[in-house]
């Protein structure tokens, strides 16, 4: 498996309920890797993976997952189990890789 990219997401909630026109956002590290089976991107800050054929696709599940998995965490006000971080050996493979430009950070919403 080879990595491709880390980068962070920022993802504009401002139509989710609770969080003010301030707050409205939340930045998320991904981690894309390649693979036989195609490309699995792990948000390392909920500790969410998911798997397509391609990095474009694969980029915009990522987004999807944690939208949802966002949402529904302030709409069924339980944000005490939003943030459940991926295991460290996960991070540290995060944090020895080059991040892309930052100008490929996605904006979703």
């Amino acid at each position: 498996m080879r990595v491709l990219a880390t980068f962070y997401m920022f993802i504009n909630f401002s139509t989710v309920k609770g969080l003010s026109v301030m707050d409205n956002a939340i930045y998320f590290n991904i981690l894309v890797k390649e693979s036989e089976e195609g490309y699995p991107a792990h948000c390392l800050d909920l500790d969410l993976v998911t798997t397509a054929p391609t990095i474009e696709q694969v980029t915009e599940d990522i987004a999807d997952v944690i939208a949802c998995q966002v949402d529904y965490a302030f709409t069924y006000d339980n944000l005490d189990n939003l943030y459940h971080p991926a295991p460290p050996a996960v991070w540290d493979e995060f944090f020895k890789c080059q991040p892309i430009p930052s100008g490929h950070s996605q904006q979703v919403g």
